[in-house]
């Protein structure tokens, strides 16, 4: 399936993806920005399970243009942690990738029959 989401511009491997390093302001302000609008893919529970049992259907994808895979689910799920615990993020984008991190952590539990909690 081919689609296009913020959730492919908070992979580290995307082009649109700024070195933190050398763009300390707008660098986080970027990947932040990200982080809220592809967090929207995830927090929402009918969406998160979409884009879940998308992403379980396919283990690794190759290019920018596939978008769902197990793989990106884990790098996502590793950035919303990243952004989470991370003084540079603006505390709304920290306080989203937290949420959308135990959303993802919920509804791999759901789907594994475990209680959320």
């Amino acid at each position: 399936m081919l689609f296009r989401s913020a959730l492919g511009d908070i992979l580290p491997s995307s082009r649109n993806y700024p070195d933190l390093e050398q763009h300390q302001v707008g660098g986080p302000n970027r990947v932040g920005g990200d982080v809220i609008a592809g967090a929207q893919w995830i927090i929402r529970p009918d969406e998160g399970r979409f884009v879940y049992h998308q992403c379980k259907k396919v283990e690794k994808v190759d290019g920018a243009r596939a978008m769902w895979s197990m793989e990106r689910w884990e790098v996502w799920k590793d950035q919303f942690a990243f952004v989470a615990g991370d003084e540079r993020f603006d505390s709304e984008a920290r306080l989203v990738a937290k949420s959308a991190g135990q959303q993802m952590v919920a509804l791999e539990k759901e789907d594994t029959g475990q209680s959320p909690t």
